[in-house]
């Protein structure tokens, strides 16, 4: 096999109800390149392995995919950044387990438009929304990706301020990413989501350009956060990923993560306040105080 020119990657873990609709999206791309095929099984106990050996032996375009089983369960960000070290194409494309592409040209077109356009670094299309267990799907519709109306270039700001690029549906240059990807990966480990990281990153390179059309379908699964505390401890957690793209990428979304913080941290004291964690309350006061102190102004102003 010839070096590919596009190396698809797909993270898995306990996907048995959604791995073989994610493989056959790949393996149904009608393309004039090469392709490699990175699937990596975060050591699923469940049924993924199976499904994932059974394609092996009987689709016909199998021989495209290099399988790998972790010997240990890694979790998302340290399984991504190992998938994405065995990446030999000129192109990257993502798509986890959960998630498919809908389109059979989805990868020729958005190839051909990164070949002919050498300033784009990344681009990225619409998707369509799938909760788990419903039939019916609409294009990046109210539940909280933006829809994007026309193609044209976005700002990396965008991407930080907006829930704007769904990952199945990206394509950017594997030479965006070099040694300062992993740098910034590895400088801080409270990263929440690391293909904000990665698109971040990538914009340091060149353009990221939004197509309209949906070539992908995004699964949302049903549940998520149902507990105050688990609402608490996700605040926390996007209070750390956010102070690290601060620390990480310094002034440029400086201004737009800081008004955020603010928020999350008041709102974190005056939960820890009623509560009677009076160390908590003190910590997050305090970092009210440093990112947004009106904030807190505004709000005794009101009980006064």
């Amino acid at each position: 096999m010839n070096k590919p020119k596009v190396s698809v990657i797909m993270i898995t873990y306990d996907h048995e109800n959604y791995i073989e609709e994610a493989i056959n999206g790949v393996l149904m791309q009608e393309c004039d390149f090469d392709v490699e095929f990175i699937i990596v099984n975060d050591h699923s106990p469940d049924n993924t392995e199976r499904i994932i050996l059974e394609i092996l032996k009987n689709h016909p375009n199998s021989s495209w995919i290099k399988y790998i089983m972790q010997k240990k369960n890694l979790g998302i960000r340290p399984n991504s950044i190992f998938a994405l070290k065995k990446c030999q194409g000129k192109y990257i494309a993502l798509c986890e387990g959960d998630d498919y592409w809908t389109d059979p040209l989805k990868l020729q077109k958005q190839v051909d438009f990164l070949e002919n356009n050498i300033e784009v670094s990344l681009c990225f299309h619409n998707c369509e929304v799938l909760f788990d267990g419903l039939e019916s799907k609409s294009t990046n519709n109210n539940r909280g990706l933006k829809v994007l109306t026309e193609n044209r270039k976005y700002e990396s700001i965008e991407v930080l301020e907006q829930w704007l690029i769904p990952t199945a549906s990206v394509v950017f240059r594997t030479s965006s990413l070099s040694e300062r990807f992993y740098n910034y990966i590895s400088k801080y480990e409270k990263f929440m989501y690391w293909d904000i990281v990665l698109f971040l990153t990538v914009a340091e390179h060149g353009i990221l350009y939004g197509f309209s059309d949906a070539l992908s379908v995004y699964r949302r699964h049903a549940g998520g956060l149902t507990s105050v505390d688990a609402s608490i401890d996700f605040d926390k957690k996007y209070a750390a990923h956010l102070e690290g793209i601060i620390r990480v990428f310094g002034k440029k979304y400086k201004k737009s993560v800081v008004a955020v913080l603010g928020k999350l941290y008041f709102s974190l004291a005056l939960y820890s306040i009623n509560n009677g964690n009076i160390r908590d309350s003190i910590i997050s006061l305090i970092k009210t105080l440093v990112y947004d102190p009106k904030i807190m102004f505004i709000y005794l102003k009101n009980k006064i």
